[in-house]
């Protein structure tokens, strides 16, 4: 798959006489596939009229404490997207509780860094054990996404999120050509290391909710867009046109949240949909699963409205991703699992309580289709029964998996 990527991208070279293409030596020498030398491929592309650079070594370490350091992506999706990672260990766990802490202290302090240096107020916080494009090294750790720069006031553009949800589940995306301005890394290097990691569990809550996006009709159209390619490419469409482009844009859509109707502080919805508790946090599957398998939403039990958990609530969010994916491979022998938050509005947070997803990575298909039902409020709703089924059912292999992590 690698090598037919790069037959493409070398087809289109001849398309682009008289460019300059900058790279990362580092990343280049690592990803390269099999059978393909560095001098191969610059030798190729000079002789269609590129030129390549390599771009000058950088240290991308803004902070470190012990194993575990925050960098700058090598291969960002977005400006400043940070890699967060634990030295020598591979998967979570390997982990020690006092490495899932400073794990959850560095994304804490990266993403307030960011906040305070660039204005960012949403931020897409991923994590996998597999490899992904924006990862810089082998090990295990956290991607980190900021959006939102410079006071977005929480607007979210629809179609870039699109483009974020194809990074986050399919772990792809074009080249962004994006530069980091030294002196704006260099303050968010010094202001990571000044902030003093301190969460308050009974700090004022933010009141103003109301979601915003724009670019509805152009996200929408691209969403269907991706239904009508994979009907295509499994060669179940026989005959159908391409929708036509959308005509004027529109202007910002949005929908006010009630803060104080809070759907996971709902005693209700949590009886729905709670599996257990641990240490602080609940364990609910989501009532509308985007996987076969179910998916499954952590919660801090108190109300927070942002990814601001103490140390305490920070590792046993870790220590549940553990047990859930070992719940997952013993029951459908798949490790494609994938863990994130949506953190803040610009990255799509719709409900005012900070919440962390785990599942089984959907086809693309599956994510187009949820996409479209979300864009119309029109996601299948599981019945009370078949929650408690399934909650009943995974609560039964998951607690082990927890309380084997506490004797450790």
């Amino acid at each position: 798959m690698q090598g037919w990527i790069l037959s493409l991208a070398l087809l289109g070279a001849s398309c682009a006489q008289g460019t300059t293409w900058v790279l990362d030596r580092e990343v280049l020498e690592a990803r390269l596939p099999a059978g393909i030398s560095v001098e191969e491929l610059i030798g190729t592309l000079q002789k269609e009229g590129i030129d390549v650079r390599f771009q000058e070594a950088q240290d991308r370490i803004l902070w470190s404490r012990g194993r575990v350091a925050v960098s700058l992506s090598p291969s960002p999706f977005s400006p400043y997207h940070l890699w967060v990672y634990v030295e020598g260990k591979k998967t979570l766990d390997e982990c020690t509780a006092d490495e899932l802490g400073d794990l959850y202290e560095g994304v804490w302090r990266g993403r307030k860094a960011i906040a305070a240096a660039t204005g960012a107020d949403g931020f897409m916080i991923l994590t996998t054990e597999q490899p992904r494009v924006g990862k810089g090294n082998g090990w295990v750790g956290v991607e980190v996404i900021p959006y939102g720069f410079n006071g977005s006031g929480g607007v979210m553009d629809a179609v870039e999120k699109n483009a974020l949800n194809d990074y986050l589940y399919a772990n792809r995306f074009f080249c962004r050509n994006i530069v980091h301005p030294p002196e704006t890394v260099q303050a968010i290097r010094d202001a990571i290391g000044t902030f003093r990691y301190e969460v308050d569990p009974d700090a004022p809550q933010e009141r103003d909710w109301t979601q915003k996006f724009w670019h509805h009709g152009r996200a929408l159209h691209q969403t269907i867009q991706e239904v009508y390619d994979a009907l295509g490419q499994s060669g179940a469409l026989v005959r159908g046109d391409r929708l036509p482009l959308p005509s004027d844009e529109e202007g910002i859509y949005e929908i006010k949240i009630d803060p104080d109707r809070c759907a996971f502080c709902n005693p209700g919805v949590i009886e729905k949909q709670i599996v257990s508790e641990w240490k602080g946090l609940a364990i609910l599957m989501s009532h509308k699963p985007m996987s076969p398998y179910g998916s499954f939403v952590l919660i801090p039990k108190r109300h927070q409205t942002s990814w601001d958990l103490t140390r305490e609530e920070g590792i046993a969010l870790f220590e549940t991703i553990i047990a859930l994916k070992k719940l997952t491979l013993e029951t459908t022998g798949s490790n494609e699992w994938i863990s994130y938050s949506q953190d803040g509005l610009p990255v799509g947070q719709t409900v005012p309580h900070t919440n962390t997803h785990f599942l089984l990575a959907p086809p693309l298909l599956r994510v187009a289709l949820t996409g479209l039902q979300h864009l119309r409020n029109d996601r299948p709703i599981l019945s009370y029964e078949t929650m408690r089924e399934m909650c009943d059912w995974n609560q039964s292999i998951l607690l082990p998996h927890l309380e084997a992590r506490c004797e450790r």
